[in-house]
């Protein structure tokens, strides 16, 4: 946890020797073997190539250009159009005598007067620099709103690291668990080899039963499988983390044991606070909330006209045009456009968004809580999982020093061959226990580290 638990807890607990009892035993050659693949440079590894995370980091790179791209509607818009081709109908223009004014004292025109627009092809063309005034606070609104969808973005890939931390840790125990199981199974199939040698030459100085034999022939066959059994969890622990790492599926590592640290989690309180502030779920809220703020404001925006500042050009262009009339128009000034009745629709808007902020209100309370309650569940579990594995380390050392007592008495023909296969059996059933408490406790451990937020 680098450590979450021991920067909390530094100056503010009793340290009590917590990974003393997780420390596992070390394999063989593990030392020389240069392909050695912590913990926490599996993590780091996940979190570079796990395709799932790299496809999600893309979500982040949209939001960034959903946002610059909201951004532009606070600069001017060109708009350019053009239209070409023939009339469908002459553009005559009528002039009624006298419409122009006088001349001289006399009517102007003096008759009235036609013009005819003349053959051939014609074509419009218009330009338009339009800058936006009115409408700029909203704009910025919306601009926030969408740098918030980014920060979003952030928190939600934040909580797929925490849940990829997670699922590579719990893998990385297992294979810890198969690898250590493995050694175990492995040097009970030798001393079970050992026995059946024994039994065989007690067979033949016929101090034993053949039976006897067949039963320690039994023994050791079903040891080899389960050998066999042991071997495969770990081929299959093994292509699973090379696949959450993004490797090939046959990439060789060797796994070691976890780093020893000593910490507290007593401070329970020191706990919530660092989960209310580190926690994606709890970010994710508080930025939603944020968000329905935003829409609510816009929501609640007065109904102004849109006033706009523009530059337009306009001419018609193309066959001999309409003698005696301008073909060309240029405009600078301001563009409303104003939608005074909406019928309601903005203020059923506003009512919503109220009703999305209050809803985003709740939530975040949910969040908070919610994560004080998984805190104060995990670190139950994780205490519950230490106690549990000192029962089980205890019920397995018994059982490996009454297994010796009971190999002695038997060399020595003072037990029968079925109370040694007996004990070998329950020796058995209690490293198994005992492994399987280790496993729980780091599982227990990194449940406690996501509950905290934690994603190193």
């Amino acid at each position: 946890m680098g450590s979450v638990l021991s920067r909390i807890c530094r100056n503010t607990c009793v340290h009590i020797p917590v990974f003393v009892l997780l420390s596992l035993p070390a394999m063989p050659g593990l030392c020389q073997t240069s392909n050695v693949l912590t913990i926490g440079d599996a993590v780091k590894e996940a979190f570079a190539n796990n395709r799932l995370l790299n496809a999600g980091a893309l979500d982040i790179g949209r939001s960034s250009y959903a946002a610059d791209a909201a951004r532009t509607a606070e600069l001017p818009v060109f708009h350019i159009n053009a239209t070409g081709g023939g009339l469908l109908n002459p553009l005559d223009v009528s002039i009624p005598a006298g419409t122009l004014g006088l001349v001289n004292g006399d009517p102007f025109p003096i008759h009235n007067s036609q013009i005819y627009s003349a053959g051939g092809g014609i074509a419009w063309f218009g330009a338009s620099i339009t800058q936006p005034l009115t409408e700029l606070p909203g704009i910025e609104l919306n601009v926030r709103l969408q740098k918030l969808g980014v920060q979003l973005s952030s928190a939600q890939q934040q909580g797929r690291r925490t849940d990829l931390a997670v699922e590579v840790k719990k893998t990385y125990y297992e294979i810890l668990e198969a690898q250590d199981s493995l050694d175990g199974a492995q040097k009970t199939l030798d001393s079970d080899h050992e026995l059946e040698k024994t039994v065989s030459d007690f067979v033949t100085q016929k101090t034993a039963l053949a039976a006897d034999l067949m039963d320690a022939q039994a023994q050791s066959a079903q040891q080899q499988l389960k050998v066999v059994q042991l071997q495969d969890e770990l081929a299959d622990g093994k292509e699973k983390l090379n696949d959450l790492l993004g490797r090939d599926l046959e990439s060789p590592f060797e796994v070691a044991a976890p780093d020893t640290t000593d910490f507290s989690v007593d401070n329970l309180a020191a706990l919530r606070t660092f989960a209310l502030s580190h926690r994606s779920d709890i970010r994710e809220a508080q930025i939603r909330l944020q968000q329905t703020e935003l829409g609510k404001r816009l929501a609640h925006e007065p109904n102004v006209p849109i006033v706009s500042a523009v530059l337009s050009y306009n001419r018609l262009a193309g066959g001999d045009g309409i003698s005696g009339l301008p073909n060309q128009l240029s405009v600078i000034g301001l563009q409303l456009d104003w939608k005074p009745f909406d019928w309601g629709k903005r203020s059923d808007d506003a009512g919503g968004q109220d009703l999305q902020y209050h809803q985003a209100q709740a939530a975040l309370l949910e969040a908070e809580a919610n994560a004080a309650l998984q805190v104060d569940s995990a670190v139950r579990q994780y205490k519950e999982a230490i106690q549990e594995y000192s029962v089980a380390q205890l019920g397995q050392q018994a059982a490996e020093e009454r297994l010796r007592e009971m190999t002695n008495q038997y060399n020595v023909k003072a037990i029968l061959l079925k109370d040694l296969l007996q004990q070998q059996a329950a020796a058995g059933d209690a490293a198994d226990k005992e492994q399987l408490a280790t496993v729980q406790m780091l599982a227990a451990r990194t449940e406690l580290e996501a509950a905290l937020g934690d994603d190193e």
